[in-house]
């Protein structure tokens, strides 16, 4: 299962994930509270063993932007939440995370290009998806879930998509203040990792 800790901006937060057993490490390299350079995210990853997938988390940027700080960055993954659509994504010189806030948005892209992640429609906000808005029964490709998990209801999260589940994405879900918590990065991971296993 992908384990996504999202919106990390220092080593200790990084290493503490890695440590922890996250999959995927997300940094945000557009406007945000979270936002960092990819200056520091080469500085901050520089001990990142390679099964750990880089992240860079972007929103209607332009192509060449995202594709430079992408090779910059070393990123293994570019994720994308804005308005960027089907010709802006084959453009793209990684594998590509595509952001949907309404699942009926996905019937106008094309899934073997991507891998999808559901959340809510402020990202990082901590707001809930609307877990009970998806009609289980019509979903046919599996996603990555976010918005407003926890290390207090992602196993609940895990349980109530089943296997339509590929892995779950948090952020501030494991801030104290707005800062990275380490406590909650290692729990709300080992959680999922325990889970898992059954």
């Amino acid at each position: 299962m992908i384990i996504k800790t999202c919106g990390l901006r220092t080593k200790e937060a990084v290493d503490c994930a890695v440590a922890s057993g996250a999959t995927h490490l997300g940094f945000i390299l557009s406007e945000s509270k979270r936002q960092i350079t990819p200056k520091q995210l080469i500085e901050i990853t520089k001990d990142v063993p390679s099964n750990v997938k880089k992240v860079g988390v972007f929103v209607n940027e332009d192509i060449d932007f995202v594709n430079d700080i992408a090779n910059q960055a070393g990123l293994d993954i570019v994720q994308l939440h804005g308005q960027e659509d089907m010709d802006y994504i084959r453009k793209i010189i990684k594998p590509v995370i595509k952001s949907f806030d309404d699942y009926k948005k996905i019937y106008y892209y094309d899934l073997k290009d991507m891998t999808i992640l559901l959340d809510s429609s402020v990202g990082g906000s901590g707001q809930k998806f609307d877990w009970n808005s998806l009609p289980l029964e019509q979903i046919e490709a599996k996603f990555i879930l976010a918005g407003g998990l926890n290390p207090e209801n992602v196993v609940q999260a895990v349980e109530f998509f089943g296997d339509k589940i590929l892995g779950v994405d948090v952020s501030s879900g494991i801030e104290t203040n707005g800062v990275k918590d380490l406590a909650k990065i290692k729990s709300f991971i080992e959680r999922t990792k325990n889970y898992d296993v059954f």
